[in-house]
């Protein structure tokens, strides 16, 4: 079996889902063509029940106008940020399969959505087309086969985003047809309210066919209660599928008990934990709802363009005149200004002691002033990730480590592209650990091209948090401690240098990538501690076939991150718990041949019983006793075989000559 859940970007996810959509409405309008009316549709849907949870629905209007003009569809939807969805790309894809196919007038994209946000359906209207039966073609298929799946159903009133629009409908008779009352007047915003977005709660899908729940009906295996079916035959597909080790007869018990641990992974100290643990946890309104759509916060959201903190000019050293360009928001935890402030300018006047470390989000909070309704712990877990394994992992894994004494520490992040794009939130570490100097390096594929084999530095100056050029470290006002910053964009495998002290893998998933068949070997033999998160219980079972078809090695056993992300992340073709970092283990790395030797020799002179009687090894003989002195051998020994030890030869070399002489 193979989840991306966690690993996936939930835009492609979203995307993926509104093709498909669109598509099987392509199909269906061919299909159907003159043989059935408009009308015979229309009432049809007028006969539909009413949605409950919401019946009100909402018409948006993006892209070419009534008169002819364009307007761009960037605008309406993401302000002044770039567009994430083409609409000529899309229909271009969807109607052709290829995104560079034929080009079109930019059309107006007409999407309907209900007052949660949830995405019903979208069309393409051009310009000067038939626009009220376009309309009314989508509200029906939005009604009889909505998107966001669930049973057919209608509203009762419908609200518009467009004023063009919106007098259109007044003087046409589109909705009255459907049942449906036109709202007034005309809505001013984006939406009903100030926070409405689109939903991102995953639309969920057949674990083996990847039918959507708009094109079928969707139940859970009935035993493990974790894998999305739309069938029966897809239920007996993935049951018996071969090899054995990926069949879900191998894996459905373990699955179930991976799904006891929904309660425990959900345990957090939080006034929001009950909303973000859940399993219809729709991260984008969360965001919204808390005005979450800028600094860091933009690269938690598919819906809000994120900005580019570190500017290439960063990386070169001849622009002197701007050691630290941070384009967008200065405070990249912004808009929480309490906690920006604090993490980026104050620092206590001592970090938490190591031999009672900090081991929860709990602890974490109280010590550094948070309160428990602020989520800037979805931002701050990596860095408290690495703060666990060296104050509470390390020290109990690798004790001859002396991890706590260190006074400079070089770690690895491998495949940390995410993580490289939220360099100041490594800044905690050295508030954390003040006593430690720390050189953080940066390694995968994924990284920027024009950032390898660049540096920074992390420095506290004026009061202030900083990313610097080295060549522009001051100490003029700058506070002492600093975190060194290294990025490498290659694979791991192809890196060169001194061993560094630690390496880590945040959410790795070494059954998604083939580079780690080739950087898992690589340390192997480096023979370096190293940690790696994963989402789910899954993926660490995942990760030990992976470590051992690599390596012949192993895994420890995983075990729940304390500071995992609180923000769980939807299954779509499954119902496990997903957490960022949720899960940690280290490597266990195979035994080396002349590690075994010597292994077995230790273990022959603590436990000589166990030595095997039929293999012999000529003791060794002191200085003073010879064979001809002790021909019995020692007690317990075989007689002496008459072999001579080198010194006793050379002995009897002199003794020649001598008597020659």
């Amino acid at each position: 079996m193979e989840f991306v859940t966690g690993y996936r970007d939930a835009l492609v996810d979203f995307t993926d889902a509104m093709f498909r959509w669109y598509r099987a409405y392509l199909v269906e309008a061919a299909g159907r063509g003159a043989a059935v009316g408009l009308a015979g549709r229309e009432d049809r849907c007028a006969g539909l029940p009413v949605d409950a949870a919401s019946p009100r629905w909402i018409l948006h209007v993006l892209g070419g106008s009534v008169s002819g003009h364009a307007q761009p569809l960037d605008e309406r939807l993401l302000g002044d940020s770039e567009a994430l969805l083409s609409a000529q790309e899309l229909r271009s894809y969807v109607s052709t399969g290829n995104q560079h196919g034929a080009q079109y007038p930019q059309p107006r994209l007409l999407f309907v959505t209900d007052e949660h946000g949830a995405l019903l359906g979208f069309e393409f209207g051009e310009p000067a087309g038939a626009l009220q039966e376009i309309i009314a073609g989508l509200l029906c298929r939005c009604m009889e086969t909505p998107l966001s799946g669930g049973e057919p159903r209608r509203p009762e009133s419908m609200a518009v985003g467009d004023a063009q629009v919106h007098r259109l409908l007044q003087g046409g008779s589109c909705l009255s047809r459907l049942g449906v009352v036109l709202s007034t007047p005309c809505l001013r915003g984006w939406g009903p309210t100030e926070d409405f977005t689109l939903s991102s709660a995953r639309l969920r899908a057949c674990h083996v066919c990847k039918k959507r729940g708009f094109e079928a009906t969707l139940t859970l295996c009935v035993k493990c209660r974790a894998v999305f079916y739309c069938s029966e035959k897809c239920q007996k597909i993935d049951w018996i599928k071969t090899p054995d080790d990926v069949s879900h007869q191998n894996w459905c018990s373990k699955l179930q008990g991976y799904m006891t641990r929904e309660k425990l992974l959900a345990n957090l100290p939080f006034t929001f934990t009950q909303e973000v643990t859940s399993d219809t946890f729709d991260q984008e309104r969360f965001l919204s709802s808390r005005a979450l759509n800028c600094g860091y916060w933009a690269k938690q959201s598919m819906l809000v363009q994120a900005f580019n903190y570190e500017l290439l000019p960063f990386w070169d050293p001849s622009t002197e005149c701007t050691p630290v360009c941070l384009r967008g928001w200065m405070n990249p935890y912004a808009p929480l200004k309490k906690e920006g402030r604090i993490l980026m300018q104050t620092v206590p006047v001592a970090g938490p002691s190591v031999k009672a470390p900090l081991t929860s989000w709990s602890d974490y909070y109280a010590w550094r002033g948070f309160d428990l309704d602020s989520p800037v712990a979805a931002l701050l877990s990596c860095p408290l990730t690495i703060y666990y394994i060296i104050t509470s992992l390390a020290p109990r894994h690798f004790p001859e480590l002396n991890i706590l004494t260190k006074q400079s520490l070089k770690i690895h992040i491998i495949e940390g592209a995410k993580e490289f794009d939220m360099l100041l939130v490594f800044w905690e570490l050295s508030v954390l650990l003040p006593h430690v100097a720390f050189e953080i390096h940066f390694v995968g594929e994924a990284l920027p091209k024009e950032a390898d084999e660049q540096q920074a530095v992390l420095q506290r100056k004026d009061g202030h948090v900083t990313l610097v050029h080295p060549n522009f470290v001051s100490e003029e006002k700058t506070d002492k401690r600093i975190v060194r910053v290294k990025s490498y964009s290659r694979p791991y495998h192809m890196l060169q240098g001194p061993k560094p002290d630690l390496v880590i893998g945040f959410n790795c998933g070494f059954g998604l990538s083939d580079t780690w068949i080739s950087s898992l070997p690589r340390l192997q033999s480096l023979r370096v501690p190293a940690y790696f998160s994963e989402c789910s219980e899954y993926s660490c079972a995942v990760s030990q076939h992976s470590m051992s078809t690599a390596t012949g090695g192993s895994v420890s056993e995983a075990g729940v991150n304390p500071f995992r992300s609180p923000l769980r992340v939807a299954g779509g073709d499954n119902n496990m718990p997903w957490y960022s970092n949720g899960f940690l283990f280290h490597l266990i790395y195979k035994v080396a041949q002349n590690s075994k030797r010597e292994q077995q020799q230790a273990q022959n002179l603590q436990h000589p019983h166990l030595v095997n009687p039929h293999h012999y090894t000529q003791p060794q003989h002191s200085n003073r006793t010879t064979a001809a002195s002790n021909p019995s051998g020692p007690a317990g020994t075989p007689p002496d075989s008459g072999k001579r030890t080198r010194k006793e030869k050379k002995q009897a070399r002199n003794a020649g000559r001598r008597r020659k002489q």
